[in-house]
């Protein structure tokens, strides 16, 4: 019996149309498809001192993620933060940034940060020696009533409790505080802020920071 040319020829056909159709749609397909490539990662930020507070500004080139590292122990992932350090200073910022393939760049800069001009220039020269009131505040962090207690106070010296924001502003002035003293803040934003207890003469007896929060 012969075989059947035919059916052979047949099968061989339609599998040479079904590869040259496959090819020809791979093919298509690799012409359309736009693949992505990272381009060069590169960490950079600019930042704004604002006394006891700066302005981060990330101006990282092809990052998708960034990792913040204040100096102080404060991290953080958001992009271009504000950052408020307690303690006056100079502190290495590192910014570290990611890129879709996993690489990583840094960068790292110096800052120093302080008060803002005449929060404590009137504690020149004045150590912790002659600072002979004995005092405490609680609770710190704050929501809405601070408590303070002032030992060795003395009524005839016309004390005064003057309260600064980070920019310098001053918040609440109380004259002849006594003691014991209550001061509500229940009206003052989240943030860091400073005390001076001086004397009629401008002589700085105490001076401290609490934060407010909630």
């Amino acid at each position: 019996m012969l075989p059947n040319i035919t059916t052979n020829k047949g099968i061989s056909y339609l599998l040479l149309t079904l590869f040259l159709f496959v090819s020809n749609h791979i093919q298509l397909t690799a012409q359309n498809t736009e693949f992505e490539v990272a381009g060069p990662l590169q960490a950079a930020y600019t930042y704004e001192v604002n006394c006891m507070e700066v302005l981060f500004q990330n101006t990282s080139e092809d990052a998708i993620y960034v990792f913040w590292e204040f100096g102080d122990g404060d991290t953080t992932t958001f992009g271009s933060p504000v950052h408020v350090y307690e303690v006056p200073g100079t502190y290495s910022v590192t910014l570290t940034a990611h890129n879709t393939i996993g690489q990583t760049a840094s960068i790292t800069h110096e800052i120093t940060v302080d008060y803002c001009p005449g929060i404590n220039n009137d504690n020149a020269g004045v150590t912790n020696d002659e600072m002979i009131v004995q005092y405490a505040h609680c609770p710190n962090p704050v929501d809405s009533y601070l408590e303070f207690t002032f030992e060795g106070l003395r009524p005839q010296d016309h004390n005064s409790l003057s309260i600064f924001n980070i920019a310098g502003q001053q918040v609440k002035y109380i004259d002849h505080p006594q003691e014991q003293l209550t001061v509500e803040v229940q009206d003052l934003p989240e943030g860091l802020y400073l005390y001076l207890l001086q004397n009629a003469d401008g002589k700085t007896l105490v001076m401290d920071r609490f934060a407010v929060a909630r």
